[in-house]
């Protein structure tokens, strides 16, 4: 019990600083991030614009 107790917390853990990370800074790993990026990089390009 002790142990699985242990596990849960530790993924559940894991799978918030994933989520904060993933957040911060989009990865090239999965489409959600390619969108993320692909928007950062066409404001950006609004702002050179200006």
């Amino acid at each position: 019990v002790m142990e699985l107790e242990s596990t849960s917390k530790l993924k559940s853990k894991g799978e918030t600083l994933q989520s904060e990370s993933n957040r911060e800074t989009p990865r090239s790993d999965g489409s959600a991030s390619k969108l993320m990026g692909q928007l950062l990089r066409q404001i950006g390009q609004q702002c050179q614009m200006g």
